[in-house]
């Protein structure tokens, strides 16, 4: 069960309900070699299967458009 800053809980049943509407609504990525994927993380939620690949290279950039 997920613990918020306040302490507070979330319900089971909520955490049920998001669970059915995550696997509803994700999409998988089939991933080339070379591949990249941009995600605006205001629009959308994101995440990732866990993996096994000490080769892989995974890079992150922050950035902040300002009006």
């Amino acid at each position: 069960m997920e613990i918020f800053e306040d302490g507070s809980k979330l319900h089971e049943e909520v955490a049920d309900e998001l669970e059915k509407l995550y696997d509803k609504f994700t999409q998988e990525i089939s991933w080339q070699a070379g591949d990249l994927a941009m995600i605006d993380n205001s629009r959308f939620m994101h995440g990732r299967r866990e993996f096994k690949d000490n080769r892989r290279q995974v890079f992150t950039t922050i950035a902040k458009i300002l009006d």
